[in-house]
């Protein structure tokens, strides 16, 4: 049984939706899109946001299943031990896969930047020990760190769009729908993978207060996160241009090294945009090694998760250093997104409510 202290108010629920969406992929994401559509991007990055709506609500009802139970309880209970175990495990190889690749492109980028003479291995390393740290501290505490970097993460994000503004050229967003409509699904699937996360009520339902609001509550935090990238996308057309946008690999963390500051306040914006832009991957990665370490701690029926989540530490780490190159490393992500991702996101909770749905009929007409 979990006491009230270990649950999450809809307040922390909307925080931990937010900073685990807003991921690494979010320095990328104006690149992706403008490929794919051009001067479009600032729409199907709407239009990305509200697609995935939909799949947030068949996650949400799913996950309401799932929060007497556990998620490897529930699947369990509706297909078998043995088919629940199996059906699961595809979600943990799901996250774990995440972490590995966030971890990777998170090294990349540093190594890129900051540290071009440090091994990536180096790197890699010690933030999925970090994380590692965190998740195993429990709900509670990852509640309490995501609060505790929330405002100044939203206040210095607000800071740098209010001074990126002024020297941007708008008339870098037009013609607007001059894409064809075949390009709009191309960019929609390839952005898609940027606005994952929200799986995560599948796993931490049984630790919300009010289960019957997690969709509401989601879908607010949903909205968030695709104003944020719209934002991200329009700043990056208004500086670069659709041309030099597609041809950068981490368009804003670019714009944030374009930034002028008057007054000479600071003199390396992209200085304090990396700062949070670090903490973004970090709580992403928390999150998502506490998700993982559930799983596997339910799989095999162990109280705890302190031990599954140190356990997995070399399979994290193996999977991060997959790829010889950044643009490998995105390959990688898209095809756990296509496969996977589309498993755990949409494929496994419509199973969870069919199943549900045949087992409440089936027990009302016995």
């Amino acid at each position: 049984m979990i006491s009230d202290n270990d649950k999450i108010s809809n307040y922390q629920l909307n925080i931990f939706v937010i900073l685990t969406i807003i991921e690494i992929g979010m320095a990328a994401l104006p690149a992706i899109l403008v490929k794919e559509v051009k001067s479009d991007a600032w729409i199907l990055s709407i239009i990305t946001g509200l697609v995935n709506i939909p799949f947030l609500y068949i996650v949400s009802k799913a996950a309401q299943k799932t929060s007497t139970q556990g998620f490897v309880g529930c699947l369990k209970s509706l297909f078998g031990k043995a088919a629940g175990t199996i059906l699961a495990i595809p979600v943990l190889v799901y996250f774990l896969f995440m972490v590995g690749l966030e971890s990777r492109l998170f090294g990349e980028t540093v190594k890129m930047y900051f540290l071009q003479r440090t091994p990536i291995e180096f790197i890699v390393m010690p933030i999925i020990i970090e994380a590692v740290f965190l998740a195993k501290g429990g709900i509670e505490v990852i509640g309490r760190f995501f609060e505790a970097v929330f405002f100044p993460i939203v206040l210095i994000n607000v800071l740098l769009i209010l001074i990126a503004i002024p020297k941007n050229d708008f008339t870098n967003l037009l013609p607007v729908f001059s894409a064809d409509i075949k390009e709009y699904f191309s960019a929609i699937i390839a952005g898609s993978n940027s606005f994952f996360g929200y799986e995560l009520l599948l796993i931490i339902s049984p630790y919300i207060k009010e289960p019957k609001k997690m969709f509401k509550t989601s879908t607010k935090a949903l909205l968030i996160v695709t104003g944020f990238y719209t934002i991200a996308v329009i700043l990056n057309l208004g500086k670069f241009g659709v041309e030099e946008t597609k041809s950068l690999m981490f368009p804003v963390i670019a714009l944030a090294k374009a930034i002028d500051v008057p007054g000479s306040i600071f003199e390396r914006a992209e200085g304090i945009l990396m700062a949070v832009w670090v903490l973004h991957v970090f709580t992403t990665m928390a999150m998502i090694t506490y998700l993982y370490s559930v799983v596997g701690a339910e799989i095999i029926g162990h109280k705890g998760i302190k031990h599954i989540a140190t356990l997995y530490i070399p399979v994290v780490y193996l999977f991060g250093l997959l790829g010889n190159s950044v643009v490998q490393v995105f390959k990688n992500i898209n095809m756990v997104g296509a496969t996977l991702g589309i498993y755990t996101v949409i494929i496994l909770p419509l199973l969870i409510l069919i199943a549900s749905y045949i087992k409440n009929k089936g027990g009302s007409k016995g």
